[in-house]
């Protein structure tokens, strides 16, 4: 453990997020295999916690579901919703086209009360969602065209104040 908590904690200032992260919820969510560092889950976790109460968040792009292990976390504290947006078959990633969808499923069990999930891509999810987000994640297909058009189809549903 002495190792895993060197290696979580890149400054003291994560410190409170990883213990809390640690004492409340499942240490699995460590052993998912993701691109995000241990310290970037971590201050997506802290982000998440936030937030206001009942806080609705949006990731773009959840893979084998790391990252959305660590806000659905913050949303469950939060009394909030994390939505997940992805096609699950793996386009954009490096690793090449699979369907992920089985080990998202598995790797998020212990949040999924908490967890909305939309498959498909996150500009045609966009056009029939409702809910105002407080919390917008964009981290699905990193070309600069999908990132300027998931901003730009999300950036309306954005709190006032968040933006």
């Amino acid at each position: 453990m002495r190792f895993a908590a060197t290696q979580a904690i890149c400054d003291l200032s994560m410190l409170p997020s990883f213990i809390r992260f640690c004492w409340r919820h499942s240490g699995a969510s460590w052993k998912i295999n993701t691109h995000l560092t241990r310290c970037e889950r971590l201050l997506l976790y802290k982000l998440g916690l936030s937030q206001p109460p009942g806080a609705v968040m949006v990731e773009i792009g959840s893979y084998l579901g790391a990252s959305s292990c660590f806000l659905a976390a913050a949303a469950q504290v939060r009394g909030g919703k994390l939505h997940c947006v992805d096609t699950w078959l793996n386009d954009g990633m490096t690793e090449g086209r699979r369907d992920t969808w089985n080990e998202f499923s598995k790797n998020t069990l212990p949040f999924s009360p908490s967890i909305r999930t939309h498959r498909g891509t996150s500009t045609d999810i966009a056009v029939n969602f409702k809910d105002r987000i407080d919390l917008l994640f964009v981290d699905g297909d990193h070309s600069y065209e999908a990132c300027k058009a998931d901003l730009k189809t999300w950036f309306p549903y954005m709190v006032d104040g968040t933006r």
